[in-house]
């Protein structure tokens, strides 16, 4: 099977129940042990912020909300919104998210490159993309701005396009990365993400 990680690629999740991710209808809903450990917290408005190893986000009650381990935040958990839940997500009574799609060939899939110098035009010419002092930061369709650092060698998150347009960073070292799998030139599953990159150096 034919694939590289080099240019621009496609990826996409498999479908299925998402064991992190709630809908959250009134904030009694939000798992307390993300409250506990800082990652979401209750503002005096009843707006939630919440906040994850690219930055933080911060959305009015209905919302999906995800999140996942990680050793780069204080409370060892990173959590965000999944801002797209309305359109990709069947939810159960107490809040449970299954994928709208019946199989993975259903599953949306993402334009992403490598997040390494020099950007593939594909994203480099989007106003949303800046590089500053080896840093990029994306302003995403959603208000919040996310940022990484670009290393010298070697390659620690990708730029992923979604649905709307919108740009967002996927930090490779977190466990949500874990979850994407490359399209191969023939259309088929090439392998996971996080593999490729990592066989490729």
């Amino acid at each position: 099977m034919s694939t590289n990680t080099t240019g621009i690629f496609k990826i996409h999740k498999r479908a299925g129940e998402r064991k992190t991710c709630r809908l959250i209808r009134k904030a009694d809903e939000i798992p307390q042990f993300l409250l506990d450990s800082g990652t979401v917290r209750v503002n005096d408005d009843g707006s939630i912020t919440m906040i994850a190893v690219e930055g933080p986000a911060t959305r009015k009650i209905p919302f999906f909300l995800a999140w996942e381990k990680t050793d780069k935040l204080e409370g060892g958990y990173g959590s965000w919104p999944k801002d797209n839940g309305w359109d990709t997500l069947d939810v159960t009574a107490d809040g449970r998210c299954f994928d709208k799609a019946a199989d993975d060939a259903a599953m949306p899939r993402y334009t992403a490159c490598k997040l390494v110098l020099p950007l593939p035009h594909y994203f480099s010419d989007k106003q949303a993309v800046s590089i500053r002092n080896m840093v990029c930061f994306v302003q995403t369709s959603w208000g919040e701005v996310r940022t990484s650092r670009i290393p010298e060698t070697g390659c620690e998150a990708v730029l992923v396009e979604y649905e709307d347009g919108g740009v967002n960073i996927l930090t490779l070292s977190e466990p949500s990365a874990a979850d994407y799998f490359v399209v191969g030139e023939d259309g088929e599953d090439a392998g996971k993400l996080v593999d490729l990159i990592r066989q490729e150096g």
